[in-house]
């Protein structure tokens, strides 16, 4: 069995970064206390945005994609569309 890394890159994948400068395709993204270069070869992300580091690419640039919508786990705005492509859910009260 293997232990999960607790730092350095491979610590970041499957993590989730705060989007502080529009991605389209590329823009940056706060980790933690840290901004990094960020790139998403799909989708756009607006300032706001929470997305997923899901690689690496050349230099200190991550790749980012879209968070899932969970079923069952809350209602979705604007029918899972916020006008950048990405779902955002709303917890139930």
């Amino acid at each position: 069995m293997r232990i999960k890394p607790w730092n350095g890159k491979e610590a970041m994948l499957g993590r989730t970064g705060l989007v502080v400068q529009d991605i389209d395709p590329e823009g940056k993204i706060q980790y933690a206390t840290e901004i990094w270069n960020a790139f998403a070869d799909k989708n756009k992300f607006a300032k706001g945005d929470k997305v997923i580091i899901s690689g690496f690419s050349w230099g200190l640039r991550v790749l980012v994609q879209e968070i899932p919508a969970k079923r069952g786990y809350g209602l979705l705005e604007n029918g899972g569309k916020n006008g950048s492509g990405t779902a955002r859910s709303k917890l139930k009260t």
